[in-house]
């Protein structure tokens, strides 16, 4: 998709800019990307070890993200722990 675009169909439905545009395949892909960049590195390494990624409850601010999260890492090794408050 392009987004110039996107934001041109947009502007033409008399949305004015800023505009919030979701793209909901970005974290999977990125997801799949690390886990197989980790399986390839543990393969080509001989690793006896395996890779457990554990990311902060606060980069996954909103309960809807930590929803769509916990079913798009379900497959693989990721995780997710409570962040602690940096205030």
């Amino acid at each position: 998709m392009d987004l110039f675009e996107l934001v041109n169909a947009l502007k033409q439905r008399n949305l004015d800019l800023p505009l919030l545009i979701r793209f909901s395949d970005i974290l999977e892909d990125r997801i799949e990307r690390l886990n197989a960049a980790f399986a390839r590195a543990i393969a080509r390494y001989s690793y006896p070890g395996v890779y457990r990624g554990v990311f902060l409850q606060n980069a996954i601010s909103s309960g809807t993200w930590l929803k769509h999260w916990s079913i798009l890492a379900s497959p693989t090794s990721l995780g997710w722990k409570p962040g602690q408050n940096q205030n």
